[in-house]
């Protein structure tokens, strides 16, 4: 047998595989395939249009916004608008990270602390006086008696910044001169960057004016931090409610310092009280989710119109847990039901949560955090990653903590009012109260509840005449107003309560 007869087989086997009749067959089943997918994908879209159709109307009979123009109000005018001051105008003009009152020399390195009323920490006056010391070259040991003048003085390069600040914290309104676009993709809001800054500015200054017997001078910055934290709650966005609770913390660092040296009279605390009343943490949470609900269908609205930014960014996606879900297709062609599908479950979830702080903010005494069973629902429909919930898994989980994020920030608010309260008591009566009651009606109008577990905030007056006052905190366990042990990790579902408590005889 010679080479030639060896090789008929093959190429009998190749005539017989790329003959016209095999190759029709085959083009015909390939075409038949692509267009069972389109007509599929077709169908499926059908489907999910439909789904989202339905699923918006029912939530708008509720009379719920689902656009985001509904959360976008126009700008005041700049005569009666807190945020048109030059030092806010400029961090949103500038864009930049730069901080707009630097208070550090250089770095936020080796600083020293603030204070801090959580963990009952007072203001470290002699640190931030040596500090300053050692800036300008002066090697003389800090005195207490010295430390107010050397703080201010090394602010003083901020004078006019302030000034502009407390004239415009006089103003009815408070808005950052921002307004949200239609290129959702690429929203930035430069002033969250500063607003950190300004408020740690604004609480050093306040605490060197308590430092020197001007609580009056104090209480002109507190009353900024107070209008700052109005400003970046105006915004319906999660980011700056975030924000907004952060500096909330940080402002009534120099409100607790004054408590705890019996600074303030009672028209200062009568005015300081009525402007955290005003501070509704759930209210504001329950705008931060609709408003994150609005901006997330109108980035889904952008997904659809723009698929090569909708691939980009499902492979920025590519490492974490929402990447790994999507195979390969998706990424390449994405269908438009993937986004329908998703925006159906993210507008019932974040429905079921606003309803949830809804019932908490009609009746305080019903804790803000979600029932288990409805945690475990939502879990169960997020649980198997598919197609159908691959976006929403990848944003929603982030809201479930906003109602643990609303607790916080009216439990603060709450301890920080009923501090008040019982300092107004004091004055009045010379020693604090033997229960919260006491307090109403004249300094409350009721003993006001832990957002945590809806019970009154505990309270219990010592021995030697001061008192404990505390939330039961996250792990809604009661631990006698023992503060977290500053030793623990983060994360690690951290012992203590969140309490408000001073040294009365310092």
């Amino acid at each position: 047998m010679n080479a030639s007869d060896s090789n008929a087989p093959k190429r009998s086997l190749f005539r017989r595989i790329f003959r016209w009749r095999t190759l029709a067959i085959l083009g015909f089943s390939i075409v038949a395939l692509v267009t069972l997918a389109v007509l599929l994908n077709a169908e499926e879209n059908w489907r999910a249009s439909r789904a989202w159709k339905q699923c918006r109307q029912a939530l708008e009979a509720k009379g719920e916004r689902l656009d985001l123009a509904g959360f976008v109000r126009p700008l005041p005018p700049a005569d009666r608008n807190f945020g048109a001051a030059p030092l806010l105008s400029n961090m949103v003009c500038r864009g930049d990270l730069k901080p707009p009152l630097d208070i550090h020399l250089n770095g936020p390195t080796n600083v020293p602390s603030l204070g801090s009323w959580r963990a009952g920490l007072g203001f470290d006056a002699a640190g931030w006086c040596a500090y300053y010391r050692q800036g300008a070259n002066d090697s003389a040991p800090a005195q207490p008696e010295s430390a107010a003048r050397d703080i201010l003085a090394a602010l003083g390069r901020y004078d006019r910044e302030f000034a502009e600040l407390r004239a415009a914290a006089a103003l009815p309104e408070a808005r950052f001169l921002w307004l949200p676009t239609n290129e959702v993709m690429a929203l930035n809001m430069p002033f969250l960057a500063g607003a950190k800054s300004v408020s740690q500015a604004v609480c050093l200054r306040a605490n060197a004016w308590l430092l020197s017997g001007r609580p009056e001078e104090a209480l002109a910055e507190l009353r900024i931090n107070l209008k700052l934290i109005d400003a970046l709650d105006a915004e319906p966005l999660l980011i700056s409610f975030l924000v907004a609770r952060s500096v909330t913390e940080t402002a009534l660092q120099p409100l607790w310092e004054g408590l705890r040296r019996n600074a303030w009279s009672e028209a200062q605390l009568a005015g300081v009280e009525a402007a955290l009343a005003r501070l509704n943490a759930v209210e504001r949470g329950i705008r931060t989710l609709r408003g994150e609900r609005a901006f997330g269908n109108a980035l889904s609205g952008e997904l659809i119109r723009h698929r090569s930014q909708a691939r980009q960014a499902l492979a920025a996606m590519e490492d974490d847990r929402a990447g790994r879900d999507w195979p390969w297709v998706s990424r390449v062609f994405f269908p438009c039901w993937v986004v329908w599908r998703s925006q159906v479950l993210g507008n019932r979830c974040l429905q079921d949560i606003v309803e949830s702080l809804e019932e908490s903010l009609a009746q305080p005494s019903r804790p803000c955090l979600l029932s288990p069973a409805l945690t475990n629902a939502w879990n169960a429909r997020l649980a198997g990653p598919s197609l159908y919930n691959a976006l929403a898994r990848a944003l929603l989980p982030v809201m479930f903590t906003v109602p643990d994020k609303v607790c916080r920030g009216q439990a603060v608010v709450n301890l920080a009012r009923t501090g008040v309260a019982l300092e107004r008591y004091r004055l009045a009566n010379g020693r604090y109260p033997a229960r919260l009651e006491d307090l109403a009606p004249r300094f409350l109008e009721k003993p006001l509840a832990d957002p945590y577990d809806g019970c009154p905030l505990r309270y219990r007056l010592e021995a030697d005449g001061a008192f404990t006052l505390y939330s039961v905190g996250t792990n809604l366990a009661d631990e006698g107003g023992q503060r977290p042990s500053r030793s623990r990790p983060r994360g690690t579902g951290e012992r203590g309560d969140l309490v408000w408590s001073y040294d009365t005889s310092r």
